[in-house]
Formats: C-alpha cells, sequence, structure tokens
C-alpha cells in the first residue's frame, strides 16, 4: 500500500482549487524503478506557483496537506529553496518550490536533470509544463567526465595536506576540529575519489549515484570493507586510526586512477 496516497490526494485537491498552483512534479524513490520507495521513503516534489512563499514559508496550504510537526526551509538545486516537512503519521515531504518561469528555465538549462533522470511523474499540470520535460537527460544519458591532470593533482594536494593537518589538531587536542576535518572534509575527498576509481575500473557509463547516494551498492566490497575504520569516534587514539585508514585507502585508490588515466602530475605526492 502507498503510504503517501492521503498525501497525494489532498495535494491534488490543492491544485485543483488554488490556481496560483501551476505544476507539481514526483521525483525520486517514490518514481524510480531501481531502489524504489521503501517504508523508510519519503516524497519528493517539485512544485512551480506564482507565490512560492504560501508554501515555503506559510502553513495556510500546507495545513491542508496534513498536520506537520517539523518544518524548515533549506538551500536546494539551482539557486531555489526547498521546504522539508515531517507531517504525522512519519510521512516526510521535500517540496522543492519556485516559479512556473523558473521552473521552465531550469528545465530547459538542464540544470535539474540530476534531481530528475533516474524517473520523475506529472502529477499536476496547468501552465504546459509537460512539453518541457520532453528533453529532460536520463541516467542511461550520462556518462562521466574524468577530472583533468590539474584537477586531480589539486584534490590529491588538497587531500594530503588536510591529513597533516588534522593530526595537528589531533595531537594538540582539538578533536572537535579534527574529527570534523577527518569524518567530513576528507570524507568529501575520499568519495571523490571511490567515485573517480569506479568509472577508472567499470567504465564512464558505470553508475555512481551522486552525494555518496547507495554507495553500498554501487562501490567494490573492498572499498566498503576498509570503509568502517575510516570513521572516528571523538578520542585521540581513535582519530588517529580513522586518519591513517583512510589516507591509506585514499593513496590505493588514487594511485589506480592515475594509472589508468595517465595522469603523472600530483602522483609524486601519492608516493611520499
Amino acid at each position: 500500500m502507498d503510504r503517501y496516497s492521503v498525501f497525494k490526494e489532498r495535494l491534488l485537491s490543492l491544485c485543483e482549487e488554488e490556481e496560483r498552483i501551476k505544476s507539481v512534479i514526483l521525483i525520486g524513490s517514490q518514481c524510480r524503478d531501481i531502489c524504489k520507495a521503501d517504508e523508510y521513503s519519503d516524497i519528493d516534489i517539485v512544485i512551480s506557483c506564482d507565490t512560492p512563499e504560501k508554501l515555503l514559508y506559510e502553513n495556510e496550504w500546507i495545513n491542508r496537506l496534513g498536520k506537520p510537526i517539523y518544518s524548515f526551509v533549506e538551500d536546494t538545486i539551482a539557486g531555489e529553496k526547498e521546504r522539508r516537512l515531517l507531517f504525522e503519521g512519519s510521512l516526510d515531504a521535500d517540496l522543492i518550490i519556485l516559479t512556473d518561469e523558473n521552473l521552465k528555465k531550469a528545465l530547459s538549462s538542464h540544470i535539474i536533470d540530476e534531481i530528475m533522470n533516474r524517473g520523475y511523474k506529472l502529477f499536476f499540470d496547468r501552465s504546459g509544463i509537460s512539453d518541457h520535460l520532453k528533453g529532460i537527460n536520463t541516467i542511461d544519458d550520462k556518462i562521466y567526465t574524468p577530472m583533468p591532470e590539474s584537477d586531480f593533482a589539486n584534490l590529491v594536494n588538497d587531500f594530503l595536506f588536510h591529513t597533516v593537518w588534522a593530526e595537528k589538531k589531533v595531537n594538540r587536542g582539538e578533536l572537535w576540529t579534527a574529527i570534523m576535518c577527518i569524518n567530513g572534509y576528507l570524507k568529501g575527498k575520499l568519495l571523490q575519489i571511490i567515485e573517480m576509481y569506479e568509472h577508472a575500473v567499470n567504465g564512464n557509463e558505470y553508475d555512481t549515484w551522486h552525494c555518496g547516494r547507495m554507495l553500498e551498492q554501487w562501490a567494490d566490497e573492498k572499498i566498503t570493507n576498509e570503509l568502517s575504520g575510516c570513521f572516528a569516534r571523538y578520542d585521540a587514539v581513535d582519530l588517529h586510526s580513522a586518519l591513517n585508514s583512510t589516507k591509506k585507502l585514499f593513496i590505493e585508490l588514487a594511485k589506480v586512477c592515475a594509472e589508468k588515466y595517465g595522469y603523472t602530475t600530483g602522483v609524486s605526492e601519492i608516493d611520499n
């Protein structure tokens, strides 16, 4: 049974009654053919309307969808805003809300292809947005482009610099600063090299999702096994251990990438 069936019925009623709402597009797990929605899934929605602030910052329309428990607004793709809500019944909804003009521009420029290319469903259309959906690139159209050699060298140097920096913080007793670097900043760099490695090994058409989503499904099992030792507790000994494990894994993967793509710049830093 669809947990969001009542929510969708309410949303459709709201759209039909409020002419300022122009279009609604469902995206995310509710529309995917792979990694489909499960009991933990939210509902992701793109809404265009004449008055985005009505949905972003006011509750008149929101209350017609359900009773919100938590609600906040954050920046999202293409410089737009997203309102995230948890409703009663543990139903969470992510609403990307923008003007109809801005949605059409985003679609024509392919800025939002990444959030739609795994599947979408046109839920409501008052403004003819369907004509603008025809050019959406699917995930099958997405081809990975290896970073230039200069960017690779910069990534390697950035990563290794911060391993030294983080170690100093641990030694000084600045554990909060150190853990934010080791578990946060350095993991962002590690993710870049993991994605690059998977494409180097499996081809540029290989699907690595985005922002680490579903990493357990697309990354090599050896990598996911080693990741267990790469995240630290708030403890100096554990921070040193996690830092060393993170550095070791990064270097292993970076060497494979450098060899695959014929990079020499930055390689001397890896070998040090």
